[in-house]
């Protein structure tokens, strides 16, 4: 009984409130209660769109003697959200001690609370805002990795609902010397670094941060009309700028920074991949990429090209359609990749992986029954071109194979005996050969 007394109490106190004729308010409060309508839900449709004179009312109120009226301004100026932000700026800037911090924790719930559109302008206000109080830097950071963990997260629903397969990396997360030393633990499932003892640490090797230089400070006039920009802007705009101001405000924050745990991604991409080159982009909004795994899909020039800008320390890649030329460009751009690939069609050899003195491509064996056993290839044999391709090492070889089909037909150059000879081999399919390796 009490909770339906405090409905009504509330419903009433709201219709009073609104300027209405009295017969609405009643045919309004007998639909209420017909339907059951809440007191959220009624203060909802029935709250009127802010104006310029409510925020200036809203404001003057974060300086009155009623505690309850500053409480009441400072919840209604939180749900205007943008309308609200070029107000707030400037109080936080000439405002008195009440209504700077009222301001200042008002945008920092907008910017924690928000989405991420919302979240990129309230960084990007608050850094705009450190020109003056230095000590927003540190909120505006926090900021940013809010905004930063919101994109990772839409990124990955994106990919996954699209048919990838995003998981995180845990053993990309250890430091190199933890990885190599094997300094890391298993916690609750997850892989840590192990804790180095205080005894071992070098006192000299801890990094002191130097004072920020002084800097030209904007005036107040120059904050609100960027304020006013900041609302105004596009999105990747909003994304652009939050990245520049956030690598200034690290430079210049003499406090330490707050920053995300490490995270680096594994992708896997296979037949059942639904999206486009252009969803495949939302890669390289990740933080890291550290492996990507294609398998029986098609491998386009825009898709390599997302890949080579993700640089990923492992690509793996079988049964796709990829182009010869895409494969030498990635390892030319990203040579410390591991990169391995199996395309549809084989040749049926075996060959040294690191490069011979003289800079080509020996074979170390040749599959029985193969393609390149058919065309007589030997073990012994030095690849030094297929096609008009030169051949350096076996990688070489096997990015250019890899850019064909079952049953094409290559020209293979080798080098025997001191003598040149091409050999004609048509390629096979692996299901058609069953090699060692």
């Amino acid at each position: 009984m009490s909770i339906w007394k405090r409905f009504c109490k509330n419903l009433v106190r709201n219709l009073m409130a609104f300027e209405i004729s009295t017969t609405a308010r009643l045919t309004t409060l007998c639909l209420a209660i017909i339907f059951g309508w809440s007191h959220a839900t009624f203060a909802a449709i029935q709250t009127p769109v802010p104006t310029t004179e409510t925020v200036a009312k809203l404001i003057a109120d974060l300086d009155s003697p009623k505690f309850q009226e500053r409480q009441h301004a400072t919840n209604r100026l939180r749900s205007m959200e943008l309308k609200s932000v070029p107000s707030l700026v400037k109080l936080a800037i000439v405002g008195n001690a009440e209504q700077t911090w009222r301001a200042i924790s008002i945008l920092n719930e907008m910017g924690v609370r928000g989405d991420q559109k919302m979240v990129a302008k309230i960084g990007r206000v608050l850094f705009l805002l450190g020109n003056r109080r230095p000590e927003l830097n540190q909120k505006a950071l926090l900021i940013r990795d809010k905004w930063k963990e919101q994109q990772t997260s839409r990124v990955v629903a994106e990919l996954v609902a699209k048919g990838a397969t995003v998981s995180q990396n845990q053993y990309a997360r250890l430091s190199p010397q933890a990885r190599i030393a094997g300094q890391f633990i298993i916690r609750n499932g997850r892989l840590v670094e192990r804790p180095e003892p205080e005894s071992t640490l070098n006192p000299e090797s801890v990094t002191t941060t130097k004072k920020p230089k002084s800097k030209r400070l904007i005036s107040v006039k120059e904050i609100e009309k960027r304020t006013l920009e900041i609302i105004k802007a596009r999105p990747t705009d909003d994304e652009r700028a939050l990245r520049a101001a956030a690598k200034i405000a690290i430079r210049e924050t003499p406090e330490p920074v707050s920053a995300l745990p490490k995270k680096e991604f594994d992708i896997v991409i296979e037949k059942s991949w639904r999206g486009t080159d252009a969803d495949f982009q939302a890669i390289l909004d990740l933080p890291k990429v550290y492996s990507i795994q294609l398998s029986d899909v098609k491998a386009s020039s825009r898709m390599m090209s997302a890949i080579s800008s993700s640089r990923p320390a492992v690509l793996s890649m079988a049964q796709c359609d990829v182009r010869s030329q895409d494969l030498f460009d990635f390892h030319e751009s990203n040579p410390e990749t591991v990169v391995t690939v199996r395309g549809k069609a084989l040749l049926g050899v075996q060959g040294n992986m690191g490069r011979l003195s003289s800079g080509e491509c020996g074979l170390s064996s040749v599959v029985e029954g193969g393609p390149a056993d058919k065309a007589g290839l030997l073990a012994g044999d030095v690849i030094v071109q297929v096609d008009k391709r030169k051949i350096r090492d076996f990688q070489d070889l096997v990015f250019y194979i890899s850019g064909k089909n079952p049953g094409d037909r290559v020209s293979v150059t080798v080098r025997r005996l001191n003598k040149k000879r091409t050999l004609k081999v048509k390629l096979a399919a692996y299901d058609e050969v069953a090699p060692d390796n």
